[in-house]
């Protein structure tokens, strides 16, 4: 949790105020067959394995994500070979697997990611989501939990909310503030759009 991600993991929500956002906290709250309204939407996917493969775990969620978004964008910072990559590709047309040096971990992915995409492709999707391997497949519907969040309008929204720890010494900080984790967060179009977050993720770079 030292590492540069972490920390432009925290950064979020105070990057958010500064442009004119707040946030609302929900907990656990998504009621059963519900249906979310029709919206195109690009799932970024970032994916790592010390031993340069693509689990049976990530192939299932990647399976998830083709069915209920329109695109879904995989960034291996692993080397993975052509026969893993087909894996992959093979789950659905929708489907793009590429991979990088691990250089910036996630969010040098998710940033070399949309660079690669380009911004007005970008701008075409209603949401952005960005997630990464370190998560099981839903065992919900995942329409479930868009239809909920949809109900409240947000801008932006995760799945976990860190707490506010006391003692931040493990990271060299007096302690750790609140902050949405990053595997799995939702950016509407409102925000995709704004140029001052476009900017930001131009910057982004860092290297662990």
């Amino acid at each position: 949790t030292a590492t540069s991600a972490h920390q432009i993991e925290r950064c979020w929500i105070y990057l958010m105020k500064g442009t004119g956002y707040s946030y609302l906290k929900t907990f656990n709250n998504c009621r059963t067959n519900r249906q979310c309204a029709k919206a195109k939407r690009l799932s970024l996917y970032v994916h790592y394995d010390t031993d340069n493969r693509i689990s049976t775990e990530d192939l299932e969620t990647i399976r998830t994500l083709s069915s209920f978004m329109d695109d879904v964008f995989v960034m291996s910072n692993s080397d993975l070979s052509h026969e893993e990559i087909r894996k992959a590709t093979a789950l659905g047309a929708n489907i793009t697997v590429q991979k990088r040096e691990n250089i910036g971990m996630d969010f040098g992915a998710w940033r070399d990611s949309l660079l690669q995409l380009g911004k007005e492709k970008v701008q075409q999707y209603d949401e952005v989501i960005l997630c990464n391997n370190s998560f099981f497949s839903p065992v919900f519907p995942l329409e479930e939990m868009f239809a909920e969040m949809e109900s409240r309008h947000p801008d932006f929204w995760g799945n976990t909310l860190f707490p506010r720890l006391e003692d931040g010494s493990y990271i060299h900080k007096d302690y750790i503030p609140e902050h949405l984790q990053s595997y799995w967060i939702v950016f509407s179009k409102i925000v995709t759009r704004n140029e001052a977050i476009a900017r930001s993720e131009e910057r982004r770079v860092g290297k662990e």
